[in-house]
C-alpha cells in the first residue's frame, strides 16, 4: 500500500506515473547509460509503459479497481490517440511518452519495438476483467471500478469456451461471492477444465 502511494503522490502524471522523479541531468559514471538520455526520454523520467502495466497490476493485488483502471485509462492508446499531443500510432503501445521534465511531454515514442502490448493485455484481461490462467485452472478474479454494472468476456481455456458474464449489484471493487457454470453452482472462483470443445455459459456474481 505504501509503495503505491508513494506512487501516486509522487510519480503520477496526467499521462500516468513516471518510472522515477525528478530525471537526471548530469551523467553519471556509476549509473551507466540512464544518466547521458536527455532529461524525460528513455529511461530518464519518462512515462515507461512497462512498469505502468506492472503497477495497474498492483493496484488490483491490493483491491483497489478504481485506481487500477485510471492508471490504464491515463495512459492507454484507446485514450490517449484523442489527443493531438500523443502524435503516435493510435492502435499501438509506445515504449515511453515523453516525461514532465521535456518539451514534448506526454508525446509517444518508440513504438512497435516494445513489449508493452504484450504487458498491458495481462494486466487489462488477467487483473482488471480478472480471467486469469492459472495451473488449477481459470480463476475469475475481477477487479474494476465500482461503476462497473456488469461485463462479459469470451476466453477459450484448455480446448473449451468459457462465456462469462459478471454482475456487480453492489459496486463493489472486487470480490466473488457467487459462480456457475452452465446452470450449476460451483465452489470457489476456479473454472472446471471441460477440455471437450465445447462453450460454457459462466455466471459471475460479486459481493463484499
Amino acid at each position: 500500500h505504501e509503495a503505491m502511494r508513494n506512487v501516486w503522490n509522487m510519480l503520477m502524471t496526467k499521462y500516468g506515473p513516471a518510472i522515477f522523479l525528478p530525471p537526471y541531468t548530469k551523467s553519471h559514471s556509476n549509473l551507466g547509460i540512464i544518466a547521458q538520455f536527455t532529461p524525460g526520454t528513455k529511461e530518464n523520467g519518462t512515462i515507461f509503459l512497462h512498469p505502468v502495466a506492472w503497477s495497474v497490476i498492483a493496484e488490483c493485488i491490493l483491491g483497489r479497481g478504481d485506481q487500477a483502471f485510471e492508471i490504464w485509462h491515463r495512459t492507454s492508446f484507446i485514450t490517449r490517440s484523442h489527443d493531438p499531443n500523443y502524435k503516435s500510432e493510435p492502435y499501438v503501445y509506445p515504449e515511453y511518452v515523453y516525461g514532465p521534465a521535456h518539451p514534448k511531454f506526454g508525446q509517444g515514442s518508440y513504438t512497435w519495438i516494445t513489449g508493452s502490448a504484450a504487458w498491458f493485455y495481462r494486466a487489462t484481461t488477467d487483473w482488471i476483467l480478472g480471467v486469469r490462467p492459472t495451473l488449477a485452472g481459470l480463476m475469475i478474479d475481477p477487479c474494476v471500478p465500482k461503476s462497473w454494472t456488469e461485463w462479459t468476456v469470451e476466453r477459450d481455456f484448455r480446448g473449451a469456451r468459457y462465456i462469462i458474464h459478471c454482475d456487480n449489484p453492489h459496486h463493489i471493487n472486487k470480490g466473488v461471492k457467487q459462480m456457475e457454470v452452465d446452470g450449476k453452482v460451483i465452489k470457489g472462483n476456479v473454472l472446471p477444465d471441460f477440455r471437450d470443445h465445447k462453450s460454457h455459459i459462466v455466471k459471475v456474481t460479486l459481493e463484499n
